[in-house]
């Protein structure tokens, strides 16, 4: 067996190797963050409170605009 064939060897066991890391992480990755769009409304819901509430809620109609009231028409529940 020459030299050739131990680094070929060598590289497409390397390469299994990541193949599989990367194959794992992204299992971990998507188990982690769970469902996509429980995600995107947990961020939605964090900028409502951070930029909107202190105008538009909590009995506030800055601009005759209320978002409580659009939330409890559940238009807002995904």
């Amino acid at each position: 067996m020459g030299v050739n064939m131990v680094v070929m060897k060598i590289r497409i066991m390397m390469m299994s190797k990541m193949m599989m890391a990367a194959g794992y992480l992204v299992a971990s990755g998507s188990i982690a963050f769970g469902n996509p769009a429980f995600v995107r409304e947990q961020q939605a819901a964090e900028v409502l409170e951070h930029y909107c509430f202190d105008c538009h809620g909590d009995g506030s109609e800055k601009g005759g605009f209320d978002l409580e009231e659009f939330l409890e028409d559940g238009q807002g529940d995904g």
